[in-house]
Formats: structure tokens, sequence, C-alpha cells
């Protein structure tokens, strides 16, 4: 699909179907390729695979931007994260994992509207924070997330690498990008 269409077709953000799990393992598979031909590998693409997204899929964890029939974005957002957050209290937040869009919509808001629909569905869910990881060493990734209203609470060692721990507090009293646009949205 042409750049004209992707820049004027909405863009939804839905909760994938197990069928759909091939189709965010190739969204991430698109992500992981393009930042491991810049010499900053994230993931590795040969362990984004369809079948891993098959259960966080049926756990109803996995969710897609679409622009009409074009998956544009994926992420994960879990309701428990024992690696990265082991003292969390239990019910108080959700976790954002594997957040990649495609590069034909790089700049054009993709990844700020899946960060405003996580806020969001935080506070539907009387969650109080968002939380993510994200490594350590990588500035970009920081100031993004920072960009966005997450602040840093502290990093984890994980071993051969440092994750950086990144929460937006008191999600329920945020108003987002996402809720204006729902405001503004003319049916």
């Amino acid at each position: 699909m042409g750049d004209a269409f992707l820049n004027s077709a909405p863009l939804m953000i839905a909760q994938a179907r197990l069928e759909q799990s091939a189709i965010a393992a190739d969204v991430l598979q698109e992500a992981a390729r393009w930042l491991s031909e810049r010499g900053i590998p994230l993931w590795q693409v040969s362990e984004i695979t369809a079948e891993r997204f098959r259960a966080p899929a049926e756990r109803g964890e996995l969710y897609l931007a679409w622009q009409g029939d074009r998956a544009t974005g994926v992420m994960l957002l879990q309701e428990e994260d024992f690696l990265f957050w082991p003292d969390a209290v239990e019910g108080e937040s959700l976790f954002l994992h594997k957040l990649a869009i495609r590069r034909s919509v790089a700049g054009r808001g993709v990844a700020s509207a899946l960060i405003s629909w996580a806020v969001a569905e935080t506070r539907r869910r009387n969650r109080r924070f968002l939380r993510l990881d994200c490594d350590n060493t990588r500035p970009s990734l920081h100031s993004f997330y920072q960009s966005h209203g997450f602040t840093l609470q502290g990093v984890r060692d994980m071993g051969s690498w440092q994750a950086a721990l990144y929460q937006i507090d008191n999600v329920v009293g945020l108003f987002t990008r996402y809720d204006s646009e729902l405001l503004n949205r003319v049916d």
C-alpha cells in the first residue's frame, strides 16, 4: 500500500486474534531486522515467531495497530512481569512489551498512539502504573519513553545486559492523546 493510504487511513488498535499471531511476528521481525541492519540489534529475528505470539494472543495480551487492512504496529500489554518487576504489587500495573512499528509508518505517530492507547487501557482497568523495561544502553529509547511521560525507576542487572525500568505513575488521573482523539472523533 502506498504512503498516501497510510497517511489518510485512520489508526485502529485492537486485541489480536490467535490467527493474527503471524502478523504480529511479521511486524516485530521487520523492526528487528531494521535495528540489526543498523548495528543496534534488540531482538533476535529467529526468536520472533508466530508460535511465540500464540500464548499471548490466547491470553488477550497481544495488540495490533491497523491502518485499513494493514497492521502497522504491535505491542504486548501484560498483567504481570515477574522477570523485570518481581516486587510489583499484583493488580496495580500493566506492563508494556515488544512495542514495534513498520518502517513505512516511522515518524507518523503509530508508536505514540500505541503508548497512548496502553495508558488509556491501563486507566480503564483501574491500574495505577504502566510499566516497561528497555535496554539501559539505548539513550534514544530512554528519550522516546520519557517524552511519553515515563520516568526511570531504576536499573535491573540481567546478567549480560541491564534493563532500565520505566513507569507512568497515577495513570488513572491522566488524560492522553488517545482520549483527545476519541473526544474529537465524529461518528
